[in-house]
């Protein structure tokens, strides 16, 4: 990599980080400042190349005369504080996180939707990538009010710290809760699911959401596929669990699929399962994993081991909410 205003040279485990502005005596402007942070990337990235720094200022009369003040004099607010922040830039992130606590705190604020947090916490997480709950705690508060602002600053986190499941996880709330999109919702859970440390309970998230959404072999490819990279003995039990719950559901799934076919070619419910079986319409009735049978029972399938169906998915909350007022409007008109 080559720079305008410094030389960097690495010979036998020394790196030399020369200041190359003798004219302004090394004086440090904006560029300069982020060259001297490219080089210190440098050197980190090559930890068994460089074991040592020296940094010096290249001419006779100056090491470095400090920062370049007539640089400084044509640069505008932003540019500034941009300027300013340049080698400070996690305690200028934490300050302005402090101001943005405030600010969602205040009632003022609150009542007018919040609306300086996203961009607050862009800035915040600009400055300062690795300031990971800063991406969590706006995405949270965002959700209810600035639902793709929320969605905008959960997936910035990802990017800036891919280690913490949470974003995909509330990704994943944001379309189930609010939009009722169950596909979606259940991509993001099986991504949060994913991510080393998340909780168990996650991935019976992603898989009430893929059956849900109509999806339950899916449901079940993915806590197979989960139970394949686990080696820790308390998640593996969790997650065996989850896969009776998922063969479950599959099975409820294809029973009531064939139930309904027996019943439109022959313009009757089944009496019992053996029925559809011997119309073709199922090769054999699925081993039911909790150690009981399907049975049909006033004509819906049921298990004897364990009788539990994922509830079928709702309308998220905005399509309620327009139920509501359409209904309220309803109800107001004379």
């Amino acid at each position: 990599m080559s720079f305008a205003n410094v030389l960097w040279e690495v010979s036998e485990g020394v790196a030399t980080l020369t200041l190359n502005r003798p004219k302004q005596l090394n004086a440090l402007d904006a560029a300069t400042l982020a060259e001297i942070g490219q080089a210190l990337d440098l050197a980190r990235a090559q930890p068994e190349d460089v074991r040592a720094l020296i940094v010096t200022g290249a001419g006779e009369k100056a090491f470095v005369a400090g920062a370049d003040i007539a640089a400084m004099s044509r640069l505008g607010p932003g540019e500034a504080r941009e300027f300013a922040s340049l080698g400070h830039r996690t305690m200028v992130s934490d300050l302005y996180w402090l101001s943005t606590v405030q600010y969602i705190g205040d009632n003022r604020s609150r009542q007018l939707g919040l609306p300086q947090v996203f961009p607050l916490v862009d800035l915040i997480t600009e400055l300062d990538p690795g300031h990971c709950y800063a991406y969590q705690a706006a995405g949270l508060v965002l959700s209810s009010l600035r639902l793709q602002e929320s969605d905008a600053i959960l997936k910035k986190g990802m990017e800036g710290c891919p280690d913490w499941w949470s974003y995909p996880f509330y990704l994943a709330f944001n379309d189930y809760y609010y939009r009722g999109d169950y596909p979606s919702a259940a991509r993001w859970a099986e991504r949060a699911a994913r991510t080393p440390g998340a909780r168990p309970s996650i991935s019976r998230l992603a898989l009430a959401l893929k059956v849900k959404s109509g999806a339950p072999d899916e449901a079940v490819r993915f806590i197979e596929e989960m139970r394949a990279t686990v080696d820790d003995e308390r998640l593996r039990e969790a997650l065996d669990e989850q896969y009776r719950e998922a063969l479950l559901q599959r099975d409820f799934a294809a029973l009531d699929a064939a139930v309904a076919r027996f019943q439109v070619l022959r313009g009757r419910a089944p009496a019992r399962l053996e029925e559809v079986v011997a119309a073709g319409l199922l090769d054999g009735l699925p081993t039911e994993p909790y150690g009981g049978r399907y049975e049909l029972r006033d004509g819906k399938v049921h298990s004897t081991g364990r009788d539990f169906r994922v509830p079928p998915a709702e309308p998220g909350l905005f399509e309620k909410r327009k139920a509501w007022d359409k209904a309220k409007a309803t109800e107001a008109r004379p």
